[in-house]
């Protein structure tokens, strides 16, 4: 399934962290829909995102910086909602309300999410990393002849 003989580990722990999105988003749909609420599993994307991060492909590497954008720049919006919000914030998993967070709460895990996906990110584009996913990863000298 993979590429190459190695994987970096960070690459391979963004990798299952997409897949358990995925998964989770999954989940989250069939228990909606067991209550006849339909629902666009969009996070279900994160199951191929990750498999094709375990396999290699770098066009999946791209769909997981694209979706990390969207949470760079969704996640400092609800930040701004957290902290305008009136009263305590319904935290919701798998369509069932678990807890009632007050906005420091709530606050944090919008704070941790972001720099989740900040973290996400700089995996994703280090230049080792990304030259692997290119196909440009040279291990027997320091340059490549296309100029990479």
């Amino acid at each position: 399934m993979v590429r190459s003989p190695y994987l970096p580990t960070h690459v391979r722990i963004v990798a299952w962290l997409f897949v358990a999105i995925g998964l989770l988003s999954l989940a989250q749909f069939f228990l909606l829909l067991r209550r006849s609420i339909a629902t666009w599993p969009i996070g279900a994307l994160g199951l191929f995102i990750g498999w094709g991060l375990l396999a290699g492909r770098n066009g999946w590497r791209i769909a997981a910086l694209v979706w990390l954008w969207a949470g760079i720049v969704t996640l400092p919006v609800q930040l701004i909602a957290v902290i305008f919000w009136p009263g305590v914030i319904a935290f919701r998993f798998l369509g069932q309300t678990l807890a009632y967070l007050e906005k420091p709460a709530a606050g944090l895990f919008t704070v941790l999410g972001f720099l989740l996906c900040l973290w996400q990110y700089a995996v994703l584009t280090c230049r080792p990393v990304r030259r692997r996913y290119e196909g440009r990863f040279v291990t027997h000298r320091m340059w490549a002849p296309d100029g990479g």
